[in-house]
């Protein structure tokens, strides 16, 4: 596994749009091209990183989470 790098950009103190700059590029790739946009989705409702957990894509998730902060 590898790192997620995210661009987070703040608009009226509110997140407003997130860009994944990279992930990890290993066996998973498919799952990471398929959970990232719902992770990122549901950050921007959130407003954080208390974002669910998808089955089988717990990696990126924790590395997602850990990006956001």
């Amino acid at each position: 596994m590898g790192d997620v790098q995210l661009k987070i950009k703040v608009t009226n103190y509110k997140v407003s749009q997130i860009a994944v700059l990279k992930y990890p590029n290993t066996h998973s790739v498919q799952i990471n091209q398929e959970v990232l946009p719902i992770y990122k989705k549901e950050a921007l409702v959130q407003q954080s990183a208390n974002i669910q957990q998808i089955s089988g894509a717990t990696e990126t998730w924790k590395r997602f989470t850990e990006s956001f902060c």
